[in-house]
């Protein structure tokens, strides 16, 4: 009876042993895309980071067909900034403003006043590696690509919480590149992801989502699922910096979990149910070892973790952050666990 309590593991453990197979999985082009490619940046309230986002925007060494930046009713020096900025952008730049509709909004403006084939989607706190774009279009060069997300990684002091977050972050990203290499799309960053324009109007864009406090990035993504290829480009690197306070991370992940209940992939939803289950059920473990017995335990342990730690070793994440992804399961799990009910908690207040 006690077995059944590896149930969820085992299935866990399968799907990510599954993702450790197309993890390193490469898919799209090398050739240069030739058509037309939009930037896209909504902002609101970022003058202390848009200084560093245009010197990085500059040193790209493929620039696009135009910018656009689109300001969500920022209050602070912003909107002077991007203003002083367009004048030493050697291509078209657009200021577009909207009154604090959200983020969806923001980008469904921009997506309508581009004149590129390919919208390119970031946010105004990332700092790009120099081939970043390039890195990033360059796929859309066959044309059933219909997506590309890119590689999104933490900035880290060295401190314990940074690289907590770091380590967490580069399992997501994991998961994100083995997922689309599967053709089972699961999460993506809208710091760095690209789509066909005429792919975002087939599928309706945000339309019917506009509620929704986050999701810019992954429900557009499980939209355009089956309407042709998606990509995974590991070399286009955006840096952006984590969140810096425990209120902000709960701020943070309850809005990113809010939407979960909102994925249209059914499959994602599965998913996301399985990992959870799995999570409960190796708590129920731990706690229960006086019942159970130290060896459902050890076995429950087997299947969450060295899986995890096989996949995160494949990406090639440092041995110091696998140990540190080890010492924190357990805070891990109680948050994996409690963080759906906070977020609906929220939902409903």
């Amino acid at each position: 009876m006690n077995n059944l309590l590896l149930i969820f593991p085992a299935f866990y453990a399968i799907q990510v042993l599954k993702w450790c197979f197309y993890v390193r999985k490469r898919n799209g082009s090398s050739v240069p895309f030739q058509g037309k490619v939009t930037w896209l940046i909504p902002f609101k309230n970022e003058a202390k980071n848009l200084e560093n986002f245009f010197q990085s925007v500059v040193h790209q060494s493929y620039l696009p067909f135009e910018i656009i930046l689109v300001n969500d009713g920022s209050t602070d020096d912003s909107v002077v900034m991007v203003q002083n900025w367009m004048a030493k952008i050697p291509i078209p730049v657009q200021l577009l403003h909207q009154e604090q509709k959200g983020k969806k909004l923001a980008i469904s403006k921009g997506v309508e006043k581009a004149e590129g084939d390919v919208i390119v989607c970031s946010d105004a706190d990332c700092v790009f590696d120099p081939e970043f774009l390039l890195n990033l279009v360059q796929s859309f060069s066959q044309e059933g690509v219909v997506w590309v997300s890119g590689r999104v990684k933490f900035f880290s002091d060295g401190g314990f919480w940074k690289e907590v977050l770091a380590s967490e972050n580069e399992g997501l990203q994991a998961i994100t590149a083995a997922s689309i290499r599967a053709n089972q799309p699961t999460m993506a960053n809208g710091a760095a992801m690209a789509f066909r324009k005429s792919t975002f109007f087939e599928v309706g864009g945000y339309r019917g989502l506009e509620h929704l406090a986050s999701g810019d990035d992954e429900l557009l993504l499980h939209r355009m699922w089956g309407m042709g290829e998606l990509v995974y480009a590991e070399n286009a690197v955006v840096y952006t910096h984590s969140v810096s306070t425990w209120a902000e991370f709960w701020k943070q992940r309850k809005r990113w979990v809010s939407k979960s209940g909102d994925y249209e992939n059914k499959r994602m939803q599965i998913t996301m149910l399985v990992a959870w289950l799995s999570r409960c059920s190796w708590m129920i473990c731990l706690f229960g070892v006086p019942s159970f017995g130290i060896k459902i335990f050890l076995a429950a342990s087997f299947l969450m973790i060295i899986p995890e730690v096989f996949l995160l070793q494949i990406w090639g994440l440092s041995f110091l952050r696998a140990v540190l992804h080890l010492i924190i399961q357990v805070p891990y799990t109680f948050y994996v666990i409690l963080i759906p009910f906070l977020s609906r908690s929220s939902q409903r207040g």
